[in-house]
């Protein structure tokens, strides 16, 4: 089994390339809200119990498709130091534990396009969170997007290419 892992910032595009990239590899999308969402309705979203479930209902879609006989995944990641590197390295260690090939590719651009796009009224349209106030408290409060450094991994630059293109350039580098 294969796990593409995008990682980026809020506002990046994760879940539209994840979308795009989903339909041409043929993998499932597991988009981090389905899973932030669920741990965000119970705990406090700084707290040790939202990690320790936020992690374990991760691991239970990623063990659940290993069984069930799927190929791969497609799975974002918002890479902020809030939960960053924990995240990152326990997933590494779940895929080697599980002989699941991992590969992540960070997407990039600008804080100031981040923020454009972070504002937009598409966000609203998929029920993301859209307003300054939570884009401010977000860079205030996580920090700046982290970049993963990983053998499998590579960087997009996501600012001046459509979703389709993002995937394309993914799917042509698995």
């Amino acid at each position: 089994m294969k796990i593409v892992l995008l990682s980026g910032g809020c506002g990046v595009g994760k879940k539209t390339v994840g979308e795009s990239l989903s339909q041409k590899v043929g993998f499932p999308l597991i988009h981090n809200h389905m899973t932030t969402n669920i741990a965000r309705a119970l705990h406090k979203r700084d707290s040790e119990e939202f990690r320790v479930l936020l992690f374990e209902l991760r691991k239970t879609i990623i063990i659940s498709s290993l069984n069930s006989g799927l190929s791969g995944l497609v799975m974002t990641h918002a890479s902020h130091q809030f939960i960053g590197n924990d995240y990152f390295n326990w997933l590494k260690f779940l895929c080697e534990e599980n002989n699941i090939t991992l590969k992540v590719v960070n997407l990039l651009c600008t804080e100031s396009e981040r923020s454009r796009r972070f504002l937009s009224k598409e966000r609203e349209l998929h029920g993301k969170p859209c307003e300054s106030q939570i884009f401010n408290k977000i860079q205030q409060e996580w920090g700046p997007p982290m970049i993963i450094k990983y053998d499998n991994c590579f960087s997009v630059n996501v600012e001046e290419l459509s979703p389709d293109q993002v995937a394309e350039t993914i799917f042509y580098q698995l």
